[in-house]
């Protein structure tokens, strides 16, 4: 498919690219031949993925590679089995801090991940609004900009349910305490980003 990449602005072929990174449906899909996407409300046919949500009408290849080194930096760092070791020790709680990171790397993630769930039209990311912010990040990326202190903070959870625990969930935006956020799930871990000027008050 020819069209306008979303983010070089030039008009060349576009590639199935994948906002939340392949490597988290493959986590979450395991052994088993395909995903299978379920809707809430009305009934309706369930949708299988192989490989996880593509949008085909985003990205030209060179911008997707571009992103595709950040998203496999994240992956290392939200390392399942080490965080299963942390938390089968007995800890509450695992911080970033305790793990060596790029923060440059991990924050142009968070910033391109925010960035291609808001401009995707694929239903899964049809939660995700963040404003003006879609326009600030893009000039961000562009220039590897990764001071996010203030504006685009991130808090890790870890979770751990007893059932379920492999179903991924769509991101989408909120506000707490009035200040905007994005939830993205990526099993085992939950990001919330603020996408937000104001602190939180408590």
């Amino acid at each position: 498919m020819i069209g306008i990449c979303q983010f070089c602005g030039e008009r060349r072929p576009l590639v199935g690219a994948h906002i939340t990174p392949r490597n988290y449906f493959q986590r979450v899909k395991g052994r088993a031949f395909y995903l299978e996407g379920v809707q809430l409300g009305p009934p309706g046919k369930a949708k299988r993925f192989q490989a996880g949500v593509k949008d085909k009408a985003i990205l030209c290849s060179s911008c997707d590679n571009r992103f595709g080194v950040w998203d496999n930096y994240s992956y290392q760092v939200l390392d399942a089995r080490k965080a299963d070791a942390k938390f089968s020790r007995g800890k509450q709680a695992i911080l970033l801090s305790e793990i060596p990171i790029n923060f440059e790397k991990f924050s142009l993630f968070i910033l391109s991940l925010l960035w291609r769930a808001a401009i995707s039209n694929e239903p899964f990311y049809k939660r995700v609004e963040i404003g003006h912010h879609q326009s600030v990040i893009k000039d961000m990326l562009k220039n590897e900009f990764y001071d996010v202190a203030g504006f685009y903070s991130t808090v890790v959870s870890l979770l751990k349910p007893e059932k379920h625990e492999t179903i991924m969930f769509t991101p989408y935006s909120v506000t707490l305490d009035g200040v905007a956020v994005v939830f993205f799930y990526m099993p085992p871990f939950k990001l919330m980003v603020k996408v937000d000027r104001r602190p939180f008050t408590r």
